[in-house]
């Protein structure tokens, strides 16, 4: 349904998330061309041309409370209450855990397709012009500097922009890249959306990872060199003008329920821990944390263990990737979670304090390290029902005693087999009376374990009818054995169980073990590619790419013809090639000594639109510098 609804209509450059989006005469070629542009929003004639369409569709909006039929349509018929309307559109999207916004799988990836459906949902009809723009807002995704300025600016200058803002529940920024000379009017304008979308309940930030940095491997975009960098973390704490930390502060006093930061960026602990420690003291209303991969280098920051206790009285889940002996010091002497049920815990450092002083509530766990702990369940975990945890080398004899614990996840470093699971067996002294399942996890399952522990709990797959679900319960003698000897073990999971689509990869859960199929290659998830889980994509389709090309579609270049002959591209692939770098040395002293206006970085985000270029026009730039504080 989403393609036919997709069909160029002109070749005019329409930005996305503009009012215009929900009239009939929307450039949808645009909206297909670049289904990345979620926030670029309208442009100052098309608001003036479908005012009064726009003032309809934001009235039309779904009621927040339950029973609240929509109006009824044009031509008297009533419509769909909302609350079949809702479940329809989001029987459209691929689940949570099937698809990432990640620029490195192309155009065609589960992600993209769910978003243009979105889109061509607000062109269907005008019934579901409101419930489908509350769907298209509800959860924002950035994973480009351009789509910030551009949400900021629909949101602060459109005639509903504050309406809109008040759709959006989740925004996530994605591997989002940012040019130095613009890192101002970026900032500025993520402060803005911080501030207008006041019933947030959920913001993650995940920068671009080395190792999926598209330009040269061998430098690092945090530099201070580099001319492009990730969204620096201390911009979201509050360090410096203007101050997100408040806003963001703000939220989490009253809306925000979910946090998840990624702090692997930070390279100066000193600067840092401060800034954190402010924001998690406004944490009171939030139930979910999550905090990855960050450590301090510097003891001076022992002051952390005399400050004030960080109170989290709603947190339920924490998932926390803690490196550094001194946070885990923090956590467990500063932090009170007296409501905290689920734990991850993805460290080498021992957990058993941390346990002694939080794990009293915790029904579910899952480490990284501390097989030691089985012994001490009772006394660590009074109410654990659930806990994943390594065991590496001993399967036998193991000495649990819990007399809650439901089901034991054990994570091996191979591929597990049946032959493996019927090693595990338990002391004559372990105490488990409500065990129900022993499952050993593949390599490829421990990250998938971490994230979403429901997605492969036990209870999903029954147990197989000619083998009993816990190795205590087998009667000895008995061959339940499905394992061919004969056979290597990656073989008994290419095919069986219950599959899971999970990312870039497929998983196999069995009632007695969960690991990956090896058959399933990951470069099937990349552009070149497109099978993507085995949804029906034409790989010649007319969409352009959003990952970086070096050839630009027609109308990139009508774009570049209006910018004007100077323009540079920036983010072609060869731009840092000997030739480019020598071009830009003489350049630098006009671009990178002064930070762009927001005007400037729209226009540039919105005429590369069509080919994913961004373009920066030397002679406009040099009247175009931001003075603002």
């Amino acid at each position: 349904m989403a393609r036919g609804l997709l069909k160029p209509r002109s070749t005019e450059t329409s930005p996305l998330l503009s009012p215009s989006i929900y009239c009939a005469d929307l450039n949808t070629r645009q909206t297909m061309a670049d289904g990345d542009a979620i926030a670029a929003e309208g442009l100052a004639e098309e608001r003036e041309e479908f005012g009064s369409t726009i003032s309809q569709c934001t009235t039309d909006l779904p009621p927040q409370s339950a029973g609240h039929p929509l109006p009824e349509t044009s031509n008297g018929n009533p419509s769909l209450p909302y609350e079949l309307i809702d479940p329809i559109f989001r029987m459209t999207q691929p689940l949570p855990h099937e698809y990432s916004p990640s620029v490195a799988l192309g155009p065609r990836n589960p992600w993209m397709v769910g978003l243009r459906t979105k889109k061509a949902l607000t062109l269907v009809c005008k019934a579901w012009s409101g419930p489908a723009t509350a769907f298209l807002y509800e959860d924002v995704v950035i994973r480009r500097m351009g789509q910030i300025c551009a949400l900021a600016d629909t949101l602060l200058h459109s005639e509903h922009g504050r309406n809109l803002a008040q759709l959006v529940q989740s925004i996530r920024l994605e591997d989002c890249i940012v040019l130095r000379h613009c890192a101002d009017s970026v900032r500025r304008s993520l402060y803005h959306v911080l501030g207008r979308c006041s019933a947030l309940t959920s913001f993650t930030y995940h920068p671009t990872s080395p190792s999926m940095w598209p330009f040269d491997v061998d430098r690092d975009p945090r530099g201070r060199e580099s001319p492009e960098f990730n969204i620096d973390p201390l911009w979201l704490l509050g360090f410096g003008r203007p101050n997100l930390g408040n806003s963001l502060a703000h939220l989490l006093q009253h809306s925000l329920r979910t946090l998840d930061l990624d702090l692997s960026g930070i390279r100066n602990g000193e600067h840092f821990i401060g800034p954190l420690y402010a924001m998690l003291s406004n944490a009171s209303c939030v139930t979910t944390i999550v905090l990855n991969s960050f450590e301090l280098r510097w003891r001076r920051d022992e002051w952390l263990l005399s400050a004030p206790p960080l109170k989290f009285p709603a947190l339920e889940t924490l998932h926390i990737r803690p490196q550094d002996a001194l946070i885990c010091d923090w956590m467990i002497n500063r932090w009170e979670m007296p409501q905290l049920k689920s734990l991850t815990y993805r460290s080498e450092i021992d957990p058993i304090e941390f346990l002694e002083v939080h794990g009293s509530k915790l029904s579910y766990a899952y480490f990284g390290c501390a097989a030691h702990t089985l012994p001490q369940l009772s006394r660590l975990l009074p109410v654990i029902e659930h806990l994943t945890l390594p065991l590496l080398f001993e399967l036998e004899e193991l000495t649990v005693n819990s007399a809650t614990l439901r089901y034991l996840d054990i994570m091996r470093e191979s591929y597990p087999t049946f032959s493996d699971y019927r090693r595990v067996t338990f002391a004559s002294d372990a105490h488990i009376p409500a065990l129900k399942r022993v499952r050993l996890l593949g390599y490829g399952a421990w990250d998938v374990a971490a994230q979403y522990p429901r997605l492969i709990h036990p209870e999903l797959l029954p147990v197989d009818v000619d083998g009993p679900e816990t190795p205590q319960a087998r009667p000895k003698g008995q061959n339940t054995e499905p394992h061919n000897a004969n056979k290597e073990p990656w073989e008994d999971w290419v095919a069986g169980g219950v599959i899971h689509r999970v990312h870039g990869e497929v998983l196999r859960q069995k009632w007695w073990g969960v690991a990956h199929d090896p058959w399933w290659c990951p470069v099937y998830v990349f552009p070149r590619f497109q099978y993507q889980l085995g949804m029906d994509v034409d790989v010649d389709d007319d969409d352009s790419s959003y990952v970086c090309s070096a050839s630009s579609s027609e109308s990139s270049d009508v774009n570049a013809e209006t910018l004007g002959e100077d323009a540079v591209d920036l983010d072609e692939d060869s731009w840092n090639s000997e030739e480019t770098s020598s071009d830009r040395s003489e350049d630098t002293g006009s671009v990178d000594d002064k930070q762009l206006d927001q005007e400037t970085v729209l226009r540039m985000f919105r005429a590369g639109l069509a080919g994913d270029l961004m373009v920066v026009d030397e002679a406009q730039a040099e009247g175009s510098v931001s003075h603002d504080s």
